[in-house]
């Protein structure tokens, strides 16, 4: 070997010690006659695994759309260039599977023994090291590859510091990278330790996470030795959900690579175009959703969708709308739990729309909450007007009377009785409402996690901001007097005019003396109601077909009306039973402008008193502010019109 060749190897020996990817290239180029694809994402990757090596991060995990060069870097030169450092180090490799782990470890080894490796690296195995499984280097280190959930016996990750003080004190007066880099002495490297497949499955996906705590945390031979987990994401509950949840109680570096970075350029244009990214994300979001953006979501819900909701810039939203809080309180560190969710909104009475303003979700006890919820009621320009509601919890009441007694803000509990029924229930309770458009985004970061919750229900981990977003529907939309649009925003005229299209619809309960006959008609956008006649007072329990008649002499009523009236469906209806009178959406009234006589008196008053709750089929659920039942019987006889008349 010539002078230049040994002034040469010194030099290549020194950058690729120094530079795990100046390693790769030279390694990958020597042994495949093909040079590495250099990317950005790689560099990152690089980049962090070296302060791996130097000991600054000791927990990784790193999330990466599957083929972008995790495994050929961070798993086998990865193991290469650590045993290049030191020959004394010892990695224990996992995978999903024996096969791939395995392989993995046959690579690693292959570097090693090659020509280009040798001739700078002369680390030699020993001779009985003929096993993927495991094999050792003469100086001691060496490699243990098995799958995830395989047995990992008789051997430990890193080197064994018999005295850390003293190993700390060396550290700190090492002066150069190399040097440091030199101490590194191996780690534990998890590759996809979830098959695809299985993260579908409850049962697999928790055993993964139990056999990391369980059994492969501890075969780290010291503390400071790292554990690096590399996979794409799977599910939300996968091992990088686990352990970023905080399921190990460790501290966790985090590096997410998604295939479409934050500015919406490619990630790796030479693997995937943004435009081939989003062919791929159309044909296949949920997948996409893991494994490229590595954001694992489960599949939407159904209940609610995600176009109901419009995102609107600040500008666009009235500047004298009263925000309120709501808070569905968890009130616990654990981030396996549920956090806390603050929900800001306000509401347009002009307009008749629910504004978000901002949300946020906390894992916070109950003094931290106390002393976190007026920051955050500040930052969101609640005022004096504005109101806190707390879900009545039992630690909710508590929260309550605190923030009642120590802060400015008007805390009450959410009453009612939707508070007592399901959360699917009060869904589909205020589904309409926001399939109307009524409930809109203020444009923020938090948009996106805040409607994949809500299109995610009732799949998703968390829920917390569903039950916030429902109980402010029920607040503003079924609030006496403060939003009715079929009943209280109607004009008073002289006399029903002259219409082509014109008829008579009456609503009587059997068993309550009330019956109701209204006039309807309809032009253009114009919906005109007349009182003929309403009778409060008569008991109609045994009145028969003929005596109702009697009562509608003059009156074209439609045919079959009376019968469906008097049928059980509305006594049911009327006894609070769960087969109530099903009518149309009230949304579609919206369209036309409402006339009502003045000489509708009753109709006039009662359609002022009435409030109503709209569920999700359009079903007339209660009538929480009053219940003089003769305020509903006006608006059954006007929706059976509005099926007939438009």
């Amino acid at each position: 070997m010539s002078i230049e060749d040994v002034k040469r190897n010194k030099v290549l020996k020194v950058k690729a010690e120094q530079d795990l990817l100046f390693f790769t290239r030279y390694i990958f180029k020597e042994n495949h006659n093909q040079k590495f694809k250099i990317a950005d994402h790689l560099r990152i990757i690089a980049d962090t695994l070296h302060k791996v090596a130097k000991g600054d991060i000791t927990r990784l995990i790193i999330n990466i759309p599957p083929r972008y060069g995790k495994t050929e870097l961070a798993v086998k030169m990865f193991i290469a260039w650590g045993l290049a450092l030191n020959p004394k180090s010892k990695f224990i490799h996992l995978s999903y599977s024996d096969d791939l782990a395995l392989d993995n470890s046959q690579f690693t080894k292959e570097y090693i023994d090659s020509e280009a490796y040798q001739k700078l690296w002369p680390v030699q195995l020993k001779k009985d090291s003929k096993s993927k499984k495991k094999w050792y280097t003469e100086q001691g280190g060496g490699v243990y590859a098995t799958a995830a959930g395989g047995a990992v016996t008789g051997f430990g990750a890193g080197s064994i510091k018999e005295d850390e003080k003293e190993f700390k004190e060396i550290l700190t007066t090492l002066s150069t990278l190399r040097d440091k880099l030199k101490q590194f002495s191996g780690a534990i490297i998890i590759d996809d330790p979830l098959k695809p497949d299985d993260a579908k499955s409850d049962v697999k996906r928790l055993a993964v996470n139990e056999r990391y705590n369980n059994t492969i945390r501890s075969r780290v031979n010291d503390r400071s030795t790292p554990i690096i987990v590399i996979m794409q994401r799977l599910h939300e509950e996968d091992l990088s959900g686990f352990l970023l949840d905080g399921g190990s109680g460790e501290d966790w570096y985090h590096l997410k690579l998604s295939a479409i970075k934050e500015d919406g350029t490619a990630l790796w244009p030479d693997k995937h175009t943004i435009e081939e990214l989003n062919v791929i994300k159309k044909a296949a979001p949920y997948m996409f959703a893991g494994q490229m953006e590595q954001e694992p979501a489960p599949l939407d819900g159904g209940k609610i969708k995600r176009e109901w909701f419009e995102v609107v810039d600040i500008s666009e939203v009235p500047n004298n709308i009263v925000r309120n809080l709501y808070i569905d309180g968890a009130y616990t560190k654990k981030t396996t739990n549920d956090p806390t969710g603050l929900t800001v909104t306000g509401f347009d009475k002009l307009t008749n729309t629910l504004y978000v303003f901002n949300k946020d979700d906390q894992w916070l006890e109950m003094p931290e909450l106390l002393e976190y919820v007026p920051v955050f009621a500040k930052e969101n320009n609640l005022t004096i007007k504005s109101r806190t509601r707390i879900e009545p919890k039992a630690s909710g009441k508590t929260l309550k009377q605190l923030l009642k007694n120590q802060t400015k803000l008007n805390s009450s509990e959410i009453t009612g009785n939707h508070v007592g029924e399901g959360k699917e229930a009060r869904v589909d309770a205020c589904s309409s409402i926001m399939e109307a458009g009524r409930v809109k985004l203020v444009k923020g970061s938090w948009n996106k996690t805040f409607l994949d919750q809500l299109a995610m229900f009732p799949n998703a981990k968390h829920d917390e901001q569903v039950d916030n977003i429902c109980y402010a529907i029920y607040d503003e939309f079924d609030e006496l007097n403060d939003w009715n649009p079929i009943l209280n925003e109607f004009k008073v005229i002289d006399s029903f005019p002259k219409l082509d299209t014109v008829m008579h619809c009456c609503a009587l309960f059997n068993e309550n003396k009330k019956s109701s006959l209204i006039k309807v008609g309809v032009k253009d956008n114009d919906l005109y109601i007349h009182e003929l006649f309403c009778d409060y007072t008569t008991n109609h329990s045994s009145m028969f077909k003929e005596e109702i008649d009697s009562i509608l002499v003059g009156y074209e009523v439609s045919n079959g009306y009376i019968s469906a009236l008097r049928n059980k469906e509305i006594v049911a209806w009327n006894n609070s039973m769960t087969d109530r009178e099903k009518i149309p959406s009230a949304n579609k009234l919206n369209e036309y402008n409402i006339f009502i006589t003045e000489d509708s008196v009753n109709l006039i008053d009662n359609f002022k008193k009435f409030s109503y709750d709209v569920e999700a089929n359009g079903l007339l659920k209660n009538t929480p502010k009053t219940t003089d039942d003769e305020t509903i019987l006006p608006l059954l006889a006007l929706f059976k019109a509005k099926d007939k008349l438009w």
